[in-house]
């Protein structure tokens, strides 16, 4: 099982570097009142980690509460 999860892990970090390299054109993103001019994949790859920093937060704040 942890060969499985290994390799789910390398999948989907490939997968994402994928997505990222084609989606390198300027995107403009209104970050409440600020707009900012970015490359797409820059977007796409903060919206990632905050994404898996909030899973990771919220599986160990379900973890504490089972305890």
């Amino acid at each position: 099982m942890n060969q499985v999860k290994k390799w789910g892990a390398i999948l989907a970090a490939v997968l994402l570097v994928v997505v990222i390299f084609q989606n390198r054109a300027e995107v403009k993103t209104e970050i409440l009142f600020v707009d900012i001019t970015m490359p797409r994949a820059v977007l796409l790859f903060t919206m990632a980690v905050l994404g898996f920093l909030a899973g990771v937060l919220f599986q160990r704040s379900r973890a504490k509460k089972a305890e």
